[in-house]
């Protein structure tokens, strides 16, 4: 392989085993098919028409098709930050959209087994490579990559060629290396940023108001307000006009 390591190659009988394990069961991330192919390169294996796999099954994949996101035009501009440290835009974050289903897409039958969930939805999150890093969290901790599950169903060669002194060796060089690593995943992630804004902003539909301009708001039958009423448009059709005045343009 280009990456560096020796990889197993995998017969018809072993791919669906090996890439249902990792879709699915142990890491149960639901990855699209660009991130569940880079997974299974950094489990060490490898077969002919992978990424075709890898897509194919994605598809194919009921859950991953029923809550996939849903795309939208935006209506601003996008403004990115990176935080320096842990938890230093807490403020900010809070203000942002919340979650409207309390995790109910996750949880389905698990309804009220969360701490027995939370530790594998924990560990895909930890052990899946992040596009604007290119790696995972784990490695970003321990310097090395974690040994999945699938990896022992169907051995690797990381799993079967280790040894104790030879994985205490490298362990320690990863260590030595980990603060260069952490630093150029930083200037990734900035520049991944930038990337998404551009691609954000290319997109966007600016819209612009002045003080006492009258809108048109978006009501629903189990949200109408004692503003709303009753617009005839010339083509016959009924509006709902909430008389809302902006106070200051967007």
């Amino acid at each position: 392989m280009f990456g560096g390591s020796l990889a197993r190659c995998l017969g018809p009988t072993q791919i669906e085993y090996v890439i249902r394990e990792v879709h699915e069961v142990h890491c149960r991330n639901h990855t699209g098919g660009r991130s569940l192919l880079k997974t299974l390169i950094r489990a060490g294996y490898y077969w002919p028409k992978m990424e075709e796999d890898a897509e194919s099954f994605v598809a194919k994949c009921d859950k991953c098709q029923r809550y996939g996101n849903n795309m939208h035009r935006p209506a601003e501009l996008l403004h990115t930050v990176i935080s320096p440290w842990i938890f230093m835009k807490w403020g900010m974050d809070i203000v942002g959209p919340l979650l409207q289903d309390k995790g109910k897409k996750r949880l389905e039958k698990s309804k009220g087994k969360w701490p027995e969930v939370l530790p594998a939805v924990l560990w895909a999150y930890r052990t899946i490579a992040k596009t604007g890093m290119g790696e995972t969290l784990f490695s970003l901790v321990y310097g090395a990559e974690a040994l999945i599950p699938v990896e022992i169903g169907e051995p690797s060669m990381r799993f079967t060629q280790a040894t104790d002194e030879s994985n205490d060796e490298e362990m320690r060089t990863n260590l030595d290396l980990l603060k260069e690593k952490r630093e150029a995943t930083l200037i990734r992630m900035a520049a991944q940023k930038q990337i998404i804004k551009r691609y954000y902003n290319m997109k966007a539909h600016l819209r612009y108001f002045k003080i006492g301009d009258f809108v048109l708001n978006k009501v629903f039958q189990n949200n109408k307000s004692n503003w709303c009423i009753e617009v005839e448009s010339k083509l016959g059709r009924s509006l709902q006009d909430s008389k809302h005045r902006w106070k200051r343009g967007l």
